[in-house]
């Protein structure tokens, strides 16, 4: 019998270790996680953005971590220091456990003082302890946020102001967010500080629940209250808040503050924030007062204040007074709808106009347009990929992804063409042939592009291609000098390329393969035991630890597609789903299309989610080194030039891009198809004309789904949201 505890302690003992491992390998993937994306971000030259992050996060993470902690664990202490001392209870052999004897429980008191007697002697640490988990778990929450922070602090102005408080709309973007956030964190601290501070007084005896003796210590009700009061004051701050937030109110027949809301809804708000300083005043006021007449008399005014004057009165008013005479009492507000509706989607300088049905066409007419007509599309994009693919991937494991639609200039004559890169699918290799050698470190690029103009076809029928075939094979002064492709919209692996030992496929000639070996910058060296050992972790590959192929020389290629490369530069922006292809200067260059969007706009009406959208920003990533530039397109965006504040170094001027790529920059299909939208009903600037909808526009079809059926515009759009 007396071994039988043994067990036990190997149980302890393995949970112990099973609790070390598992932190061990999480600290772990911590430290190689923070390692690997170093090494990226200095590959990509943009290892400013990743310290101004890092050291943002851990700056704001600390302050309110360390705030937080000198609350509670202030309140903490002055709840033990004050606490009367009671004896802790004798626990007796046999005697009661906290749940009771036999199944009988016992009292609240008794089981305080049970808890007491076992933990005393380590209460000091433990609250201690207490108090410093929570704070990192403050810490952690308030790192999130660092993004708002810096856009508080790098705000720019819009010049621009509300209707309502004449506020510079940079108030909404760039300062209420922050102030929101510090409400909750407000809010929530003192909630958390006055429920801890409470059971530390339970515990020292501050409060009990035993029958005949005095419930509250003098000392308790002092210290709760003015904690109470604090949450009140708080609360009357987020008022304030709320004021504000009407301007987005989803109330009235369109977003931004109705009737209701600047009549009713914002009077009341007003009423509670003077009823919750009055709250924190008798709060305070009770520290010297007996009894809790005067707290829960607050309480209770403050509860039916909010339910009557802040709920009840304004849907009296909505049903009674607006909706008898919607037009009349929403008309001034739809008018201020419309405007900053048309402002934000920057819709509001669009010229209409009509286009006639006209069937006299002249010889004249074909003599003048002649540029026009020269370039009527006749191939569609969907049905040309599956034309393509047929014709030109040459083998299985080769892709065309997209097919894009461009200008090039061809024998001097401005011509429209359709363009589609070759990428690499190593998942359509024989399953025999998916290796990790072949995966990672011989099939590692795409290769080339084939363009076509748009309307023309051979006598079969078939695109009347300008640049076809591997290596890319040109009929006009269109050519591609370099057509590798190690970055594009398709990779989604790793590769080890400049290994020195093994050759790259190149592209197949005949029944035999030409092989290369990479020569550009894009990759992070494995250089080092140390750099190999993180990315065999990152990787859970032991084949790259142990391979011969991954030598100090060689270089890894990770995060290849271009979506992903981009938004892991700069995830503050949107990106559009589609980016496309471009030949410059003989080498193949991806443009995506980034935009800056909020659901900040005062007024302007929501779809999906955002309610503000500028394409204020171009991206272009060569597709054989990887290089990624930011371009500041739209210098008037607030918005985009607070993130160039924050990030300084990030985008590059206007005037920076060079003219070959700007010849090539296109108006994106997804802002397109939101503006499309938005202006179906916001091209009526009459509040009586828009309220009634009697000029809906109506979005035309165009081309033909794969199944043949005719495709609508659709208002739906795929934005990569930061």
């Amino acid at each position: 019998m007396a071994t039988q505890p043994a067990p036990k302690k190997a149980n302890i003992f393995v949970i112990i270790v099973v609790a070390a491992i598992f932190m061990f390998f999480t600290a772990l993937g911590a430290i190689v996680s923070f390692y690997t994306n170093y090494l990226w971000f200095q590959e990509v030259g943009f290892v400013s953005v990743f310290w101004r992050e890092l050291g943002a996060r851990w700056a704001i993470g600390a302050i309110f971590g360390v705030v937080f902690f000198i609350l509670l664990y202030v309140n903490i202490w002055l709840a033990r220091h004050f606490a009367p001392m009671y004896p802790p209870l004798q626990i007796v052999e046999g005697a009661a456990t906290p749940f009771g004897k036999g199944g009988q429980a016992v009292s609240i008191e008794d089981l305080v003082q049970r808890v007491r007697a076992s933990i005393d002697p380590y209460v000091k640490w433990l609250l201690l302890g207490i108090a410093l988990l929570l704070a990192i778990g403050q810490a952690s929450a308030a790192s999130e946020n660092w993004l708002d922070w810096l856009r508080f602090a790098y705000q720019v102005p819009f010049g621009k102001t509300d209707p309502l408080f004449n506020r510079d709309l940079a108030f909404y973007f760039f300062t209420l967010p922050v102030y929101e956030w510090i409400y909750q964190w407000l809010l929530s601290a003192l909630i958390l500080t006055t429920i801890v501070t409470a059971i530390v007084h339970v515990y020292g005896g501050a409060i009990r629940f035993a029958t005949g003796v005095e419930r509250f210590a003098p000392h308790v009700k002092g210290h709760l209250s003015v904690l109470l009061g604090f949450i009140a004051l708080v609360k009357a701050w987020g008022y304030n808040l709320d004021m504000y937030r009407l301007l987005y109110s989803p109330r009235g027949t369109v977003t931004g503050a109705s009737y209701t809301d600047v009549n009713a809804q914002l009077p009341a708000l007003k009423l509670l924030v003077v009823i919750s300083v009055i709250t924190a005043a008798l709060l305070i006021i009770n520290i010297r007062s007996k009894g809790f007449r005067l707290p829960v008399t607050a309480v209770g005014l403050w509860i039916a204040a909010s339910v009557l004057v802040g709920g009840v009165y304004p849907a009296l008013v909505q049903q009674y007074r607006v909706e008898p005479n919607e037009l009349q009492a929403e008309k001034p507000y739809i008018k201020l709808n419309i405007a900053a509706t048309q402002d934000a989607y920057n819709v509001g300088d669009v010229k209409t106009s009509q286009f006639p049905a006209s069937t006299n066409l002249t010889a004249a007419d074909l003599v003048e347009d002649s540029a026009t007509i020269n370039n009527i599309r006749l191939w569609d994009p969907s049905t040309l990929k599956k034309t393509y693919s047929q014709l030109q991937e040459i083998r299985l494991y080769y892709t065309f992804n997209d097919v894009d639609v461009d200008r090039y200039r061809l024998d001097g004559e401005l011509r429209e063409v359709m363009i589609s890169t070759r990428e690499l699918d190593v998942n359509q290799l024989p399953s025999t042939a998916q290796t990790w050698v072949n995966s990672h470190v011989i099939y590692t690029h795409g290769f080339g592009a084939v363009v076509s103009p748009v309307n023309r076809v051979t006598g079969d029928g078939l695109p009347d291609f300008v640049i076809r075939d591997i290596p890319p094979e040109s009929t006009t002064g269109l050519k591609i000098a370099q057509p590798r492709i190690y970055y594009g919209e398709q990779p989604d692996n790793y590769v080890i390329v400049g290994t020195g030992r093994a050759s790259e496929f190149d592209y197949p000639l005949g029944s035999t393969n030409r092989y290369t070996q990479y020569r550009g910058k894009g990759g992070v060296r494995l250089s080092g035991f140390l750099r190999k050992a993180a990315f065999a972790v990152k990787y859970s590959s032991l084949q790259m630890f142990l391979s011969p192929y991954a030598t100090p020389e060689s270089k890894i290629m990770f995060r290849r597609n271009i979506r992903e490369r981009v938004s892991e530069i700069a995830p503050f922006l949107a990106y559009d789903s589609d980016p496309y292809a471009v030949i410059v200067d003989g080498r193949i260059v991806f443009v995506q299309d980034a935009y800056t969007v909020s659901n900040r706009y005062p007024y302007s009406q929501m779809t999906a989610d955002i309610n503000y959208i500028r394409n204020s920003v171009k991206v272009a990533i060569d597709a054989y080194d990887g290089t990624v530039t930011f371009y500041l397109v739209d210098e008037t965006d607030p918005v985009a030039r607070a993130y160039a504040k924050v990030f300084p170094g990030l985008m590059k001027p206007a005037d920076a891009v060079p003219d070959e790529l700007r010849r090539h920059f296109r108006y994106p299909e997804e802002l397109f198809l939101v503006q499309a939208e938005i202006f179906r009903a916001y091209h009526m600037e009459n509040p009586e004309v828009f309220y009634n909808r009697e000029d809906l526009w109506a979005i035309p079809t165009f081309g033909t789904t794969e199944s043949g059926s005719q495709q609508q515009m659709e208002p739906y759009y795929v934005l990569m949201r930061p």
